[in-house]
């Protein structure tokens, strides 16, 4: 089959669609957090990216995306993606917003020193998981790579963390990270 992607709307795009605008690899869409999930199937093998939590299920029997829902059932073997000890996707962006405190009607609050009073807003986002996957090339062998990876959060110190699955033409798996 080769590879297919489905976006958080629905839209399905897969290798050799007969429509070629539908047949490219939406590169940006995976960047840009769209991407609800990815599928590989090469070498006797189904591997899914779930995008939006950070899973990997390896040869699944079925699967299928409805209303913003990733349903796979039968896994065999399912792979979190993880920084060091803690899994990705329970991970949060936090950003702050500052705003001048008001009264009921309206007025800016001072302190007793006279100083304007900020109310400060915690704002949680979840991680954006963007795909990774490629085919590389040795001595003519194709290997196929399907995967992901993500920034930690500040807090964590934002680093890019992957987790790839690489298919090897005779049938075994090999996992990276």
């Amino acid at each position: 089959m080769g590879w297919k992607s489905i976006s958080k709307d629905g839209e399905e795009r897969w290798e050799g669609h007969e429509n070629p605008e539908l047949g490219g690899r939406p590169v940006d869409a995976g960047e840009e957090g769209k991407l609800a999930a990815i599928i590989q199937e090469d070498f006797g093998h189904k591997i899914i990216i779930d995008l939006r939590a950070g899973l990997i299920f390896i040869d699944p029997e079925s699967y299928e995306y409805q209303n913003g829902t990733l349903g796979v059932s039968g896994v065999k073997t399912m792979l979190v993606a993880c920084d060091d000890s803690n899994r990705m996707h329970e991970y949060k962006h936090l950003t702050q917003t500052f705003d001048l405190a008001r009264d009921e009607k309206g007025r800016k609050i001072h302190d007793e020193n006279g100083k304007l009073v900020k109310t400060r807003t915690d704002h949680l986002s979840d991680l954006i998981f963007r795909p990774v996957w490629f085919t590389r090339y040795t001595n003519g062998v194709p290997t196929k790579a399907i995967g992901l990876q993500t920034t930690t959060p500040k807090e964590m110190g934002e680093r890019n963390v992957k987790l790839i699955v690489w298919l090897f033409m005779d049938g075994t798996i090999g996992i990276s990270s």
